[in-house]
């Protein structure tokens, strides 16, 4: 008798620890896609890293996230810490073919070709319709 109410107990804190986590990952990606139309309406990086780092959560971690703000960083004059932010990014998702881009786009921003062309190289084997030519800078 007193294991079904037990059962039933652990269920409802489940469910409801459930629901929490889904909420916190819906508030990050609802204000991760508004920094991003921020961005582009605004054209202001200093706000648009702001509304970046404040659309983190544990509960999501995001390649997206992590590249835009490395974007913000390299356009307010942080190149080093924009580059950290990527290879973290590379780090936690290394067979991403899309952060391995970002991580050479930030290289040839910083006139890094050597290390871009490796990073290249590894975003081409990761997706081979990657073209040759390294990407433009951000």
């Amino acid at each position: 008798m007193y294991a079904r109410g037990f059962l039933r107990a652990g269920l409802a804190v489940a469910c409801l620890a459930a629901a929490i986590a889904s909420f916190m990952v819906y508030v990050a990606d609802v204000r991760l896609r508004e920094a991003f139309l921020g961005l582009e309406q605004h054209q202001d990086y200093a706000r648009a890293l702001r509304d970046f780092r404040a659309s983190r959560s544990p509960l999501d971690p995001s390649w997206f996230r992590d590249t835009s703000i490395a974007v913000g960083l390299l356009h307010t004059g942080h190149p080093a810490r924009a580059e950290a932010a990527i290879v973290k990014a590379v780090r936690r998702e290394p067979l991403n073919a899309v952060v391995w881009v970002a991580l050479t786009r930030l290289q040839v921003a910083r006139k890094q070709v050597g290390a871009a062309r490796v990073s290249w190289e590894r975003a081409r084997r990761l997706n081979p319709h990657i073209p040759r030519a390294l990407p433009p800078p951000y």
